[in-house]
């Protein structure tokens, strides 16, 4: 029990009264958070102190980058939005 209060936080009265369902899925996914945990902090630690190579470095940063602009929401412009876009950009339409 302090294992999961000390990792996901919360309340002792909590922990004590949730349904057992949940408490077992919350301990069943705590040894993958901890070991994902890990292995970000080593990245971390290699980007940081230089020691891992310039390609695992910049592909590491890339993949943080991406990780926090979030999801591209990819939309399509109705026919009228791709008529203005157009006419925008001083292309001509029929």
């Amino acid at each position: 029990m302090t294992r999961l209060q000390a990792y996901y936080g919360g309340d002792p009265d909590r922990w004590l009264d949730m349904p057992t369902g949940l408490l077992s899925a919350y301990v069943s996914a705590l040894t993958s958070l901890v070991a994902q945990d890990c292995l970000r902090e080593t990245q971390v630690i290699g980007v940081g102190t230089g020691t891992i190579t310039k390609q695992d470095r910049n592909r590491i940063l890339r993949d943080w980058s991406s990780d926090a602009a979030g999801p591209v929401e990819k939309v399509k412009p109705t026919p009228d939005e791709r008529k203005a876009l157009m006419s925008a950009v001083g292309i001509k339409h029929g």
